[in-house]
């Protein structure tokens, strides 16, 4: 292997494994992924002399991969519960903006459903580091949330999807965009200043690694039963739906879109039951892991019998295309599973009403 190809290696590897430190350490690993999105690319350019093939189907592909992590870590880590719920939000509205993309082609779909979700997540996270995110109001919440989107984040979609524009070249066709650059720098510096004082005191020392300061619960002997249809699972086959119809689309799966959503319910559908019976009988999974290669055996065992059953899929996941979805579908709801128990904002729905009673000596204000 040459030395070219080992870089390449190291790039694609690290574009999957990276986002799977976000759980734990979600601010690096969220910038890394971040970073590596911008320039894999010019990396890949530069070691092959052209934009490698199918470059911007993985590279899309696997924007969507780090983001869904993203979103199930806020199940593990996050007790604002106004923070959460619009985490989801922005979550689920940028996935169905990017699956109507895929299906339409009409790239004005990405600036009216923008990724605000990534910024919101760098910023709770960014603040997490040294201040606990259970003081602030749901206005600070919101007026976040409506900051990265209005001058942050429409702004940036406009730039690379309306007018499609490479950053790089036009800093070289016009460089006094450098000066504008670095006033806006400057100003963000003054700003983020103000805004530290503003949240006073740190409530902790600058740390990376989450678990540091978390209430973490332990585990439950055994995760409690719940139903096998209800609003969880109707959320995984959304979940599972918007994923599969981006990734087929990226991957120019050539089978119907209601066709694929069916198949790909009807496995999250097998997988719920699988996991509600093992629960009945008492059995959990300890390791990570453990849980998701025999989810993922279990779920390519139903998927070889459905394309058994319906020729139309055969062709396409021979060819490892749907196989790849299936892959990526079953991390994300491993995770999935195992952080919905691990002490999230829904299952401390009091602990924000807990906090600010203290702080206010004894005067509770609820999100």
């Amino acid at each position: 292997m040459s030395g070219a190809d080992f870089v390449i290696v190291i790039v694609v590897l690290s574009r999957f494994g990276v986002p799977l430190l976000i759980p734990r350490f979600p601010l690096p690993a969220v910038v890394v992924a971040l970073a590596l999105d911008a320039v894999d690319g010019t990396i890949l350019e530069a070691l092959t002399g052209s934009e490698p093939p199918g470059y911007q189907t993985y590279d899309k592909a696997l924007d969507i991969y780090y983001l869904a992590i993203a979103y199930v870590s806020t199940m593990r880590n996050w007790r604002h519960l106004t923070a959460f719920h619009l985490s989801r939000f922005l979550f689920y509205f940028r996935l169905v903006g990017v699956a109507a993309f895929e299906l339409s082609g009409a790239r004005w779909l990405l600036i009216v459903f923008p990724n605000v979700f990534e910024y919101f997540f760098i910023w709770y996270e960014g603040l997490r580091t040294r201040w606990n995110p259970m003081k602030f109001t749901v206005a600070h919440v919101l007026v976040a949330m409506a900051t990265i989107w209005v001058f942050i984040k429409l702004p940036q979609e406009w730039w690379v999807h309306i007018a499609q524009l490479d950053f790089t070249d036009t800093l070289k066709d016009h460089p006094w965009l450098w000066a504008v650059i670095a006033v806006g720098l400057a100003v963000l510096a003054v700003l983020s200043r103000y805004y530290s004082r503003y949240l006073g005191p740190a409530d902790w020392p600058t740390t990376f690694a989450v678990d540091e300061h978390l209430d973490r619960q332990p585990l439950p002997e055994a995760p409690p039963t719940e139903p096998i249809f209800g609003w969880v699972l109707l959320e995984k086959i959304g979940l599972v739906s918007l994923l599969s119809i981006i990734f087929a689309k990226l991957l120019e799966l050539d089978v119907s879109t209601w066709e694929l959503v069916v198949s790909l319910a009807v496995v999250v559908i097998a997988n719920s039951a699988l996991s509600h019976w093992l629960t009945r009988r008492g059995t959990h999974w300890r390791w990570l892991t453990l849980e998701f290669l025999a989810m993922s055996a279990f779920n390519f065992g139903t998927l070889i019998l459905y394309t058994a059953l319906r020729s139309s899929f055969k062709e396409e996941f021979e060819t490892g295309g749907g196989f790849f979805i299936v892959l990526v579908f079953t991390l994300i709801l491993t995770l999935f599973d195992r952080y919905r128990f691990m002490g999230s904002a829904l299952e401390h729905g009091r602990s924000f009403e807990a906090f600010r009673s203290r702080r206010h000596g004894g005067t509770s204000e609820t999100t």
